[in-house]
């Protein structure tokens, strides 16, 4: 009997051994069963490829919608504003295309009929800055109830294709920047400002260096230009048919070629600084310029300095007029009317006559110098019919010994002025 009972003892040791090592592999497999829950499965180097790739898709063509991953991969690039959808801002609120930041500036509410006389002055309008912070190319409208200052920090705009890059519409003022056109096509312009349209051109340089035939900014509505540089070897820099408030600061306003500087057949209220210089024509007049005064320099290589057949109030206070032609005046007054040419003006031609009159010139008076280079032959003021000239003061002078003061026909009246020789006939 005991010897039974033992083997049954053990029997019952052996069995709870076994239990004891079931029960452990079940704990060790539940706990490694929940240790694998919510883990994805390896993504294979294919999938991965195909997520950068379409990362970098999205990044060029929804930027808003671009990750942190797509911005790593798009460092590589070297263009540093790659990176940077934010094309311009207003205030703090950032746009990714400057259309889009000239499109939600405010439209001018228009000023309500007045009911009562005298019509009262609207109040003035605050214009709202806009901050370029990259290069950019594009074309761009100014709607007409727009008034926008657009401060290009130094940064550039360049047009596309033979798109104009600004049509103003209403008030726009661009500041600090430069406007690049590369046109193909003639007869374009970097700038159109429509007969409702405001321009101000403060610090800019518009650069159509490498442009066909065409004009930097045609202007039908009301341009101011100030220390601001144009230069168009192949076309017209300015073709003005509105009227221009001002050109003055250091501007400099240059074409080369047979075109012209500055074409005006609108009206242009003050010339008061800067330099205007052309192969060609450097001022083109058909229209009306009030006042050219204070620090200007007008040049012309191989034609005339100004080319008036229209009206010129004055020319006075420090101007200078030059031409370099053998073949034209510095100034050719053809039919039209300057009022006065008077105080520290000097009009110098190098090789052919200062002036050539064939309409009529008021006054010239003060401490003008008028002066040619030019052969014996070649006088210095030449007046023919139906020129009428008056000549009250000033210094007119012939460097080679010819005539300084010579009437073909028309009528010349001289009361003062040093006049080294005059001749009447």
């Amino acid at each position: 009997m005991n010897s039974q009972n033992g083997n049954n003892s053990k029997t019952i040791s052996i069995n709870m051994i076994l239990i004891i090592i079931v029960i452990i592999l079940i704990l060790i497999l539940i706990f490694v069963s929940v240790s694998n829950i919510g883990k994805k499965e390896p993504t294979n180097a294919n999938n991965t490829n195909n997520e950068i790739t379409n990362g970098i898709l999205n990044e060029v063509e929804e930027p808003h919608n671009s990750t942190n991953e797509t911005n790593t991969i798009a460092n590589i690039t070297t263009d540093p504003n790659a990176n940077n959808p934010e094309v311009a801002k207003i205030g703090e609120e950032t746009y990714n295309s400057l259309q889009e930041a000239i499109n939600a500036v405010e439209d001018i509410k228009p000023t309500p009929t007045a009911t009562v006389s005298p019509t009262p002055t609207p109040t003035p309008v605050e214009p709202t800055k806009i901050t370029l912070l990259k290069n950019i190319s594009g074309t761009f409208i100014i709607g007409v109830n727009k008034h926008i200052i657009i401060d290009m920090g130094e940064y550039s705009i360049s047009g596309v294709g033979d798109k104009e890059v600004f049509t103003v519409n209403g008030n726009l003022e661009l500041q600090n920047g430069k406007i690049i056109g590369k046109y193909n096509k003639q007869n374009l312009c970097a700038v159109k400002v429509n007969k409702s349209g405001t321009l101000i051109c403060d610090k800019m340089n518009l650069d159509l260096t490498a442009g066909e035939f065409g004009w930097i900014i045609s202007n039908d509505g009301a341009l101011s230009i100030k220390s601001s540089r144009l230069d168009y070897p192949k076309g017209t820099a300015i073709s003005n048919n509105g009227v221009i408030e001002e050109i003055g600061g250091e501007s400099y306003i240059s074409s080369n070629d047979n075109y012209i500087a500055l074409y005006n057949l609108g009206t242009i209220n003050k010339m008061s600084g800067g330099e205007i210089a052309s192969n060609s024509y450097a001022v083109f007049n058909s229209g009306k310029i009030e006042e050219i005064s204070g620090n200007i320099k007008i040049n012309s290589l191989n034609s005339y300095g100004i080319y008036n057949s229209g009206t010129i109030g004055s020319i006075i206070d420090s101007v200078e007029v030059n031409s370099s032609s053998v073949d034209t005046a510095t100034i050719y007054n053809n039919s039209g009317k300057i009022d006065k040419i008077s105080g520290n003006v000097k009009i110098n031609a190098e090789h052919n006559r200062a002036i050539y009159n064939l309409g009529t010139i008021t006054e010239i008076s003060g401490n003008v110098i008028i002066n040619t280079n030019g052969e014996y032959a070649v006088s210095t003021i030449y007046n023919s019919n139906p020129g009428e000239l008056t000549i009250l003061g000033g210094t007119i002078s012939h460097k080679n010994g010819g005539i300084s003061v010579f009437r073909e026909g028309g009528e010349v009246n001289i009361t003062g002025g040093n006049i080294s020789s005059k001749y009447n006939c």
